[in-house]
């Protein structure tokens, strides 16, 4: 495969580079070319990529970038998937890849406080949390155990574990400006560091939020809230035997995160097809090719794994009173939308394990998919990381790894993007919306995979993967084809997205140019040379 045109960079500015990295941390050529792939099948012209250990190293590179006229494209790990992976905005930048800087910086275990530097992923704070034997959870997402927590908190992520909102759990943060000065809160310039990373707002403006979904500075470490492990956790999980009961489930979920705030973490609600993403293999020799799956086809599917019109998944922190007299909440409020409605601690989930492969006729082998699942997002619920939510991408392409190793959809050729509109938590709104996406992904030709996700009792974030052959442009082009649709759509509609790729940047921009007015005058203020992520979350 030919590399594309570069924008080559001077030997001299390469030896300066690699001057305050080292040459081992100095990428370039084809190296350099992949980073500017991502599983959305775009790609971006990147000249070099640069692996810095330590604050000093990024002021210099920094300071170096605008000395010589470099735009820098900083990244955690760069496993932004579905979202540009860790590719640029626009081509000719240089990457900044932090995973270098992975320590723990501190963690308070009175107060519940930890320090992180950018290239600490899920899987290492549980780590440290489990070889220290700390009360903690992990704020895990679907991502898996090998992505950045600074990263996602910074885009403001979210998970369902008790601190859902990952960027409201952030209470201060160190960041490296355009000029190479360094930015920290009032309170922490004052010394009060313990004061500092316990009040998230400290004193006078909030800047910290200048920093998540923007291009005014490089994160370097920041501190965050952990939730402590419950006396008791338990998993439920409803089923909605018809589609006609959305309304009936919405409600229900609505009237149920009302009651039991604080006890309920974030609720998942799913379609058949996403469901089936996670228990069956896609039936790719039934469908013919550039197609999506056919009503008859979906209908046998749902039927032979028993998955309804809508699945329910969220979980129960507390002591086992308080759990208790949650479930009572929970049979009431969404026992009557269900037609099934299951409660499952840890204990349950190694019972049903060793169970199943006794049944006869072939029925523990029937049902260990769903098993599977069930201890899944307990394990989820439990903050433990893992890969569950990762074979996804693979589902379409059947290139998956073997059993056991590490997932990479950028790496293993998936092609995948993610669209995140928000959805008022109006059973009539969310009607509307599910009815967009399935007319919009049918008119593409694509698979409806539809999760909704509570991010309080008034609104839902739904995430929408596009799965495709990143190796047939025809399919590429009908992905990002569709996913552009979705946006156009569901923006007439007034579902916006919470979060966007690398490549609708500009489609943000142009949709609100009126919005982007202060953003653009604090970038040509702090950022005059356009040093840093040009173009990313700002105006045109």
């Amino acid at each position: 495969m030919s590399l594309p045109s570069s924008t080559e960079l001077s030997t001299q500015t390469l030896e300066a580079l690699a001057g305050i990295v080292g040459p081992q941390w100095l990428r370039t050529g084809e190296e350099a070319w992949k980073r500017g792939t991502s599983t959305t099948s775009m790609s971006r012209r990147v000249p070099a990529v640069v692996f810095p250990a330590s604050t000093r190293e990024l002021v210099a590179l920094v300071e170096l970038a605008n000395a010589r006229g470099l735009a820098l494209y900083p990244v955690s790990t760069g496993r932004n998937w579905g979202y540009g992976c860790g590719a640029p905005v626009r081509d000719d930048c240089v990457v900044v890849d932090l995973s270098r800087m992975d320590r723990i910086v501190s963690l308070d275990a009175e107060l519940g406080l930890v320090t992180v530097q950018p290239g600490v992923t899920q899987g290492m704070l549980s780590q440290y949390l489990r070889e220290r034997q700390l009360p903690f959870l992990v704020p895990v997402t679907g991502a898996g155990p090998d992505c950045s927590l600074l990263g996602n908190a910074l885009e403001r992520g979210y998970g369902i574990t008790p601190h859902a909102d990952h960027f409201g759990a952030i209470t201060r943060l160190e960041a490296v400006l355009p000029d190479g000065s360094l930015y920290r809160s009032a309170h922490g310039d004052l010394g009060g560091q313990r004061v500092d990373q316990a009040f998230k707002w400290g004193v006078g403006p909030y800047l910290d939020g200048l920093f998540s979904q923007s291009n005014l500075g490089i994160v370097t470490e920041l501190t965050f809230v952990l939730a402590r492990r419950p006396e008791h956790l338990e998993a439920f999980f409803f089923w909605v035997p018809e589609d006609a009961g959305l309304e009936d489930a919405v409600g229900a979920i609505r009237e149920t995160l009302r009651e039991l705030g604080g006890v309920v973490g974030a609720i998942n609600l799913l379609n058949p097809q996403r469901v089936l993403s996670m228990v069956a293999p896609y039936p790719r020799n039934r469908v013919p090719r550039g197609e999506a799956l056919s009503a008859e086809l979906l209908a046998e599917l749902t039927s032979q794994h028993g998955v309804g019109a809508w699945t329910g998944t969220g979980g129960l922190y507390g002591t086992r009173e308080v759990v208790r007299a949650a479930r009572s909440t929970i049979r009431r409020r969404l026992g009557r939308v269900s037609r099934r409605l299951v409660f499952m601690g840890a204990e349950r989930a190694r019972m049903l394990g060793q169970w199943l492969p006794r049944l006869p006729l072939g029925l523990g082998a029937k049902l260990s998919p769903q098993a599977r699942v069930l201890s899944n997002v307990l394990s989820v619920l439990e903050g433990v990381p893992t890969q569950m939510a990762l074979p996804l991408a693979y589902w379409k392409s059947g290139r998956r790894p073997p059993e056991g190793a590490p997932l990479n959809p950028h790496a293993d050729g998936c092609g995948l993007l993610w669209t995140s509109p928000l959805v008022p938590m109006v059973p009539e709104l969310v009607r509307i919306y599910v009815r967009t996406v399935r007319e919009v992904t049918a008119r593409h030709r694509m698979e409806p995979l539809i999760t909704l996700t509570s991010l309080s009792d008034r609104c839902f974030d739904s995430s929408i993967p596009l799965l495709f052959d990143r190796e047939d442009p025809d399919e590429a082009a009908r992905a990002l084809a569709c996913q552009q649709a979705l946006l156009d759509t569901c923006r007439r509609e007034g579902f916006l997205p919470y979060r966007v790729g690398t490549h609708t940047m500009r489609w943000l921009a142009e949709q609100a140019p009126q919005a982007w007015r202060l953003t653009e005058h604090l970038k040509r203020a702090l950022d005059p040379r356009q040093v840093l992520a040009p173009e990313r979350y700002s105006g045109l």
